[in-house]
């Protein structure tokens, strides 16, 4: 089987600001050092502690946070990392499920009709 989603040396830090002019004092390491191969067909579930990471892991994969460094291959094609930053044409064919339903789904629009929703949008 050939790899789907690969993540080669990921690593994100968030800079903390502060004072008048928002200058950067200082760097909070969100995700260190990730290396992943999630074959065709396979599934992967992420789990750990709260604030171990995860979220900020899935929102690099799908393009909401460009890594600090290493790059994110998807179906054989670069989609972040480097100078080049995201590339939305190849992000657009994943798609992240949050998991409070209440934020993520309308109650008063068929679920049919929200998943439909991005197929009709691409």
């Amino acid at each position: 089987m050939s790899a789907l989603l690969e993540l080669h040396g990921i690593h994100k830090e968030f800079a903390i600001r502060a004072g008048a002019f928002q200058r950067v004092v200082g760097t909070v390491t969100a995700v260190t050092d990730i290396d992943l191969t999630i074959e065709k067909g396979r599934t992967l579930g992420v789990v750990g502690e709260s604030g171990c990471g995860k979220s900020t892991l899935a929102r690099i994969v799908i393009g909401l946070h460009p890594p600090t460094s290493g790059e994110v291959v998807f179906d054989g094609q670069r989609i972040s990392g480097g100078r080049d930053g995201v590339n939305f044409a190849a992000s657009r064919r994943i798609q992240m499920v949050f998991q409070d339903p209440y934020s993520s789904l309308d109650p008063r629009v068929p679920v049919g009709v929200s998943i439909g929703e991005g197929l009709v949008i691409h």
